[in-house]
């Protein structure tokens, strides 16, 4: 058995030898973590940021996976197309309620035994199969009002996009505007977010990754004086620089596997909540969420090794010897790295706006959104050193003042480091804050929802009207508050010749709308004398109907003469040409009643009606409320609206999912202030307490504290909204987006946070300083 030494006789090439063991390393680094109670808050500190860091990555990079995987999963339910497949089916969109509703018509036209998954059968005329989420609201009279008909059954949730995804399929009779099918089992077509929505992502997640890695390379100086402390000791025993720079790696890997432990338990639990998250009314299933093995194991691996790497910065300019902890000169923050970081970036941006100045906007691509990346990401760097640097330069150049003035600006300006990093950590949150606020306000989701909130025309079909549901339809549309017109028209047939004239039902409201005709009533018809396309032949005339009938037709005695199609435009200015393809063909305009008494049969045998109604957005679920009696046959019902807030109702969600993750990255860039400053107050409270026994008085050096901590933040808020402004100017630019105008709302709220958060640290700071100079401290030191 081997013999003891005492310390004294081992070798220091033995310590140094032993030193060098990386899994010795390690041991000591875990070991000197968990000594002190300050170093295990570093190191939780840490682990949040890291957490953080590598929760946003996994949940950016589970996005497109997401979507594709939703995509294959649900394949099997979409219908194959056919030119003579025995089946019809027409897509449905309803809104009831305020929630979206989708769903088929189907008709069985022919013998079949195809049927989609999740059903055992296709539903026969007026019979109802429903998702489960459906069927639960069908208690509701408004539901059971719009989705008329026996529920025969249910659909198995498995096949649908989300498990609370609002689904039916309703069977019907012959569909008129309906496509034909063979069958069911599609394929899966590419799934993607926006080109805008990826823009606002990328520039989120570097907005959030700045900070957070400049809190990681702070947090690592928590406690660094009693680290440093320790780290001579281990020098007199013989351990190399290199071997401290290894601890240091050490116990920032720890902290990072910690993080990254809790990042993925965070994102299994936030998997659970994904059916809460509807976009266009489509949802999404649990086991679709989930990123690619390879962005996995990038994630996974390449955020400690940043954390480290961070950690290793922020202890560059500790300077340990075997005797203690050397001195450094008090030079300030160094030039030379800032320079270059601050030409590096003013490069990248001026050969990014010259690139995109000279490129036509061809869209967003992913050159384009690199180039945002990167741009911002650089930035926010340079504020960061800028913060620290304009902090040093105005402590330095301060005129003299009080007392408590002088005192926080010696601390800068000899400790700068440890007092700028969290203002520059907070300012860069500020900063992507600013230019995050701007790139939402500037977007399409806001121009949409502008538009939906004004007077606007919204669009639909109905199907199978009679000539007595018109009337219903007209006089339920114009109960709406804020209805303005509501014009309803449908083709009735042509001259079987291939001539003139055309026939067109269309309600009063679209014939004034059409025509210059100044009086009309249900019962009338007119006549549309157009000198362009010349006179029309002469009566009778053999109109083939759009059903394929055909009947000789003389146009009524008595018939209102008017000229050709006005301007076709709403009183608002919001322009129908697209709504009515018959404006330009239509001879004559027959009110309901009056086609009903023309052409009886016609009528009777159901016509597919086109609506338009001009209405303040707000009223746009009232509309749709007031024909909820139509059921199924007033389908995609304003499906224009509905279409075109579903493109950007993905918007909402990137907004709360960037602001909720911004305030959690500058809550704990407060937390690593409020630890440094407590640290810096326990470090200093032998001068503290030798000031205090002086006779200074405890309100100078309460003063001094609050100089300290908030001279650096007022500097870091001022350079980030003057940065983040003319940040989201440029990423406006590269955007091909144009300028807008600065968001001063949100930049008062960003900056009034920033600023209480400060203040909440220094009054803490203060309160923790007279403790540490009460009488009791005063005797102990």
């Amino acid at each position: 058995m081997p013999t003891r030494q005492p310390l004294e006789q081992v070798p220091a090439t033995s310590v140094r030898a032993a030193g060098d063991h990386p899994g010795v390393a390690l041991g000591w680094a875990l070991s000197m973590a968990v000594a002190d109670r300050r170093n295990v808050f570093r190191m939780l500190a840490m682990a949040l940021g890291v957490a953080l860091c590598a929760f946003v990555l996994l949940a950016l990079a589970s996005i497109e996976p997401s979507l594709h995987a939703r995509n294959v999963r649900v394949a099997p339910s979409l219908p194959l197309y056919s030119q003579t497949g025995p089946i019809q089916l027409l897509d449905t969109t309803l809104t009831i309620d305020g929630q979206v509703v989708t769903g088929e018509l189907v008709h069985i036209a022919g013998a079949t035994t195809a049927v989609p998954p999740g059903i055992s059968r296709l539903p026969s005329p007026g019979e109802l199969l429903l998702s489960p989420a459906l069927q639960a609201r069908m208690s509701d009279p408004t539901f059971r009002a719009v989705l008329t008909g026996t529920v025969v059954g249910t659909i198995d949730p498995g096949v649908l996009p989300g498990r609370d995804d609002l689904y039916f399929y309703q069977g019907s009779g012959p569909l008129t505007e309906s496509q034909t099918i063979s069958g069911w089992g599609g394929t899966a077509g590419d799934a993607t977010l926006l080109p805008s929505v990826w823009s606002l992502l990328i520039t989120g997640a570097a907005v959030l990754m700045v900070p957070l890695l400049l809190f990681v390379a702070m947090a690592g100086r928590i406690g660094a004086a009693r680290r440093d402390r320790r780290s001579a000791t281990l020098r007199l025993l013989g351990a190399s620089i290199s071997r401290l720079r290894l601890l240091v790696a050490g116990e920032a890997l720890i902290a990072a596997v910690v993080g990254v432990t809790l990042a993925v338990g965070a994102y299994g639990a936030s998997r659970l909540l994904v059916d809460v998250v509807r976009i266009g009314g489509r949802g999404m299933q649990v086991a679709d969420v989930r990123p690619t093995a390879v962005w996995g194991i990038v994630i996974l691996i390449g955020v400690p090794v940043l954390a480290v790497a961070a950690a290793l910065f922020g202890f560059r300019q500790s300077a340990v010897g075997p005797l203690g902890v050397l001195g450094r000169e008090r030079r300030g923050p160094r030039l030379g790295w800032r320079l270059a970081l601050f030409g590096l970036t003013a490069v990248v941006t001026g050969w990014a706006g010259w690139r995109e100045g000279g490129t036509p906007d061809y869209g967003y691509t992913v050159d384009r959104t690199v180039e945002m990346c990167v741009v911002v990401a650089l930035t926010l760097f340079s504020v960061a050193a800028l913060v620290g640097l304009l902090t040093d330069r105005l402590a330095r150049w301060w005129p003299r003042g009080s007392i408590s003035g002088l005192l926080a600006r010696q601390r800068i300006v000899q400790d700068g480091a440890s007092t700028t990093r969290a203002a520059a950590a907070i300012a860069t949150v500020l900063a992507g804050f600013v230019t995050l606020m701007t790139m939402l306000s500037a977007s399409n989701f806001d121009t949409v929802q502008a538009r939906q909130n004004a007077a606007s025309v919204q669009s639909g079909w109905l199907l199978s009207l009679t000539p007595a549901e018109w009337s219903r339809v007209d006089t339920s549309l114009h109960s709406v508050p804020g209805v303005r017109s509501a014009t309803l028209v449908t083709g009735l047939g042509g001259s079987a010749t291939g001539e003139r004239p055309n026939l067109t039902v269309a309600n009063c409201d679209a014939i004034r709308l059409m025509t210059v005709a100044s009086g009309c009533r249900d019962g009338d018809v007119f006549r549309v004398d157009d000198a362009a396309a010349g006179p029309l032949p002469a009566a009778p005339y053999l109109i083939q109907f759009n059903l394929g009938a055909q009947q000789s037709w003389t146009p009524p005695a008595g018939l209102q003469v008017t000229t050709a199609p006005r301007s076709m435009t709403t009183a608002t200015g919001g322009v129908l040409e697209s709504n009515f393809p018959f404006f330009s063909t239509a001879d004559f305009f027959l009110t309901p009643e009056a086609a009903a008494r023309e052409f009886p049969a016609e009528m009777a045998s159901s016509q597919s009606v086109q609506v338009s109604v001009d209405l303040p957005g707000s009223s746009v679920s009232r509309a749709q409320e007031a024909l909820s009696w139509l059921g199924s046959r007033a389908y995609t019902l304003f499906s224009l609206s509905t279409l075109s807030q579903a493109s950007n109702s993905a918007v909402p969600w990137v907004r709360a999912g960037l602001l909720g993750a911004g305030a959690l990255t500058l809550l704990i860039c407060a937390l690593g202030q409020w630890l440094m400053a407590s640290e810096q107050i326990r470090e200093r409270r032998r001068a503290f307490a030798i000031a205090r026994a002086s006779g200074v008085p405890l309100g100078v050096l309460v003063r001094s504290v609050l100089h300290a901590v908030l001279m650096p933040v007022v500097v870091g808020v001022v350079v980030a909204v003057v940065v983040g402004t003319v940040l989201a100017e440029v990423v406006q630019y590269l955007r091909h987006d144009g300028f807008v105008a600065p968001i001063g709302g949100w930049i008062a709220v960003g900056t009034a946070s920033a600023l209480v958060i400060a203040l909440l640290i220094a009054l803490g700071s203060a309160a923790r300083l007279r403790s540490t100079t009460g009488p009791a401290a005063l005797r102990t030191e």
